[in-house]
């Protein structure tokens, strides 16, 4: 019948069949979806870790303003050492920030009570230092750190300067 449709035509130009046809169009469909799956699904996790890695830094945002809040009200501190800051809030409580077990500790001691909560989560160090000059200026370092779900363990560093009313006890 082949032959009556196209009778000068010889067997290699006859063109492909309807089952090479088919075989052809499902691998390219199989390849085409399957990298759209696997471009679809690492995007949606890189949109995850910038997503986790802006809340760290809302996260570490919050606790800075809560320690410089807490240092500006402040009136007596014990002068900082490297790794924890004492102060003396307004209500005569005495309240310290140290690094215990990767969560930064606001810990808070008067007569009548005594909290202990973790500001932060993902603390690699923190760092309080007194001014030499001036001793009511504290830098503090606060360095963070994020393991992503695809890619390498990131850190990131905060350092900020608090002038207060604080003061080196005697």
């Amino acid at each position: 019948m082949d032959r009556k449709l196209n009778p000068g035509a010889s067997r290699e130009q006859r063109g492909y069949t309807i089952v090479e046809v088919l075989v052809v169009i499902s691998i390219f469909t199989f390849l085409f979806f399957t990298t759209s799956l696997g471009a679809f699904l690492w995007t949606h996790r890189a949109a995850l870790d910038a997503e986790e890695a802006a809340s760290g830094s809302i996260r570490a945002t919050f606790a800075i303003q809560r320690l410089s809040a807490d240092m500006r009200r402040s009136t007596v501190a014990a002068s900082p050492d490297a790794s924890s800051l004492s102060i003396r809030s307004p209500d005569g409580a005495t309240v310290r920030y140290f690094l215990r077990d990767g969560h930064l500790i606001c810990e808070r001691k008067s007569p009548q009570f005594r909290t202990s909560t973790s500001i932060l989560e993902g603390v690699t160090s923190f760092v309080a230092r007194a001014d030499p000059s001036n001793s009511a200026l504290i830098s503090m370092s606060i360095t963070t750190a994020q393991t992503p779900r695809i890619g390498r363990k990131r850190s990131r560093s905060y350092n900020f300067r608090v002038l207060s009313r604080v003061s080196p006890s005697p």
